[in-house]
């Protein structure tokens, strides 16, 4: 789906969020292959890895923008189970120096609102 966007849009820009399970190699292959489809189009691809607490990720995970963007949490807790389970199951956060991407962030945004968290991106990479 990415794909097609990215072909037919003239949009000066695009965010995609994943969760990354960093102990799956496929992950690393899906973020590579949508890495080298934007960049061989000319475009600049940052990563950003979003670091929370727990309790912060639970309360995120039913705020009215995801409830009301994202139908797969509507079943709240379906929804919290399946985030603590995947938290278990997967390594979620990246060992020191695994991300090699030129242009990465790390941001722990626990304390942080989004729109918080947007401008701190936006200011570390200049955009």
């Amino acid at each position: 789906m990415i794909k097609k966007y990215a072909k037919a849009s003239e949009l000066p820009g695009l965010i995609f969020t994943f969760v990354w399970a960093f102990d799956l190699e496929q992950n690393h292959a899906y973020i590579r292959h949508h890495t080298d489809l934007f960049v061989s189009r000319g475009a600049d691809v940052c990563y950003v890895e979003l670091e929370a607490q727990v309790t912060k990720r639970l309360e995120l995970n039913k705020s009215p923008n995801r409830l009301r963007d994202k139908p797969t949490k509507q079943d709240i807790a379906g929804s919290e189970q399946e985030l603590l389970d995947s938290m278990k199951r997967y390594r979620l956060s990246s060992e020191p120096g695994e991300v090699t991407h030129e242009h990465y962030l790390r941001l722990d945004n626990t304390n942080q609102n989004p729109e918080q968290t947007a401008r701190m991106i936006q200011w570390h990479f200049d955009l």
